[in-house]
């Protein structure tokens, strides 16, 4: 049984039975970064784990705290997330000086055209940051192909990379209890759930469902969530004069169950402006539900959870004309939403996992301690 350190930035409610099978196995600490809670959920923490908490929302001294946490701990092993943030630089630091290997978990990949329009010393700092990472880590257990290619291109021919596919709760496993109206009759549903920030891509499906709705009567966006870019997207929706749209807010992820299954088709229309998705977990909820899907190429998940032509369509990002052909594709066709669908269901029982997701990481720790 290994001594772990585990470093994430906060408790996210999807990892929860990930953290459960570590706390299982092994003797592991959680460092939280932050106190609060990532996402909107019900969900807290296992009362049985040993945690610690840093409060990053109010210190500014966190990563001196970070590092007096590992070396009063003396783990025999760091699992710490984010390429090149501070925490994975401060921890692989800290380790490689006290000689404690470490697991780098990373989502981090590269679109290289979305890379080269930041300027040249932001692309800099970056790399360089990245570079450091690397130099510090052990094993590298990466979040899909796309993380895995990124990666090796950092790390040496020595640093095993291993692929453990993001997963999360199957939402048809979840409670039926909240109460939504019920879908108009021959109503096509879009739904868009997530956090509703710029990147996100929101304003660039408004604008592609206001086309839609010229052509189509029968169409309806639902958009399911919060943040700072809320406020523009609705004025924008009242600019274009959208009419079958509505905004229903943050929802418990809990309860988000009934959106999933009221809607016919699910976008996440990441736009690739000030950032690419590096997963994008509301895909494997889309997924476990059966729906089709359509993204674009800034999204993580794009060619292993979501397939071309198989269980979606896969656009480029800030197309409007893309997104709104893609929208007239499924909307139009029954059958083929159908056949995406059960493609959607049968990807996100092969990949989504957490039983093969731990034992990923467990052959990441076996390597790194066998090499001690």
């Amino acid at each position: 049984m290994a001594k772990i350190l585990f470093i994430q930035p906060g408790f996210a409610h999807y990892r929860r039975d990930l953290f459960d099978l570590f706390h299982e196995s092994h003797e592991v600490t959680f460092v939280f970064l932050r106190n609060m809670n990532s996402y909107p959920s019900e969900t807290g923490p296992n009362a049985h784990w040993n945690m610690i908490f840093l409060n990053k929302e109010k210190s500014w001294f966190w990563v001196y705290a970070l590092v007096g946490v590992i070396l009063k701990s003396k783990p025999d092993l760091i699992i710490v997330s984010n390429n090149g943030s501070w925490q994975s630089i401060a921890s692989g630091i800290t380790a490689n000086v006290l000689r404690i290997p470490v697991i780098l978990w990373s989502e981090a990949w590269e679109m290289p055209l979305l890379s080269l329009s930041k300027p040249f010393w932001k692309r800099w700092i970056k790399e360089a940051r990245v570079r450091i990472s690397a130099k510090t880590a052990s094993a590298v257990v990466a979040s899909g192909k796309k993380s895995s290619i990124y990666n090796r291109k950092y790390l040496s021919g020595l640093i095993p990379v291993f692929q453990a596919y993001q997963s999360t709760r199957d939402l048809r496993e979840l409670s039926t209890e909240t109460a939504i109206p019920d879908k108009a009759p021959n109503v096509i549903e879009i739904l868009y759930l997530s956090r509703i920030v710029r990147l996100k891509g929101l304003d660039y499906l408004i604008h592609a469902f206001s086309l839609l709705e010229e052509e189509h009567n029968n169409v309806k966006l639902t958009i399911v969530g919060d943040g700072p870019f809320l406020k523009e997207c609705r004025e924008l929706s009242e600019k274009l004069d959208v009419g079958n749209i509505t905004f229903e807010g943050s929802v418990p992820n809990e309860k988000t169950r009934a959106y999933y299954e009221r809607a016919d088709i699910f976008v996440l229309p990441n736009s690739g402006i000030g950032g690419i998705e590096g997963w994008g977990l509301v895909l494997n909820e889309a997924a476990s539900m059966g729906l089709p899907i359509i993204t674009t190429d800034a999204v993580g998940a794009a060619g292993d959870l979501v397939i071309q032509d198989v269980n979606g369509l896969i656009i480029n990002p800030a197309s409007i004309q893309e997104l709104k052909q893609s929208l007239e594709k499924l909307v139009t066709n029954d059958i083929l939403r159908n056949k995406m669908g059960i493609a959607s269901r049968k990807l996100f029982e092969k990949l989504n996992n957490y039983e093969k997701m731990f034992m990923s990481f467990q052959d990441a720790i076996s390597t790194v301690r066998t090499e001690i």
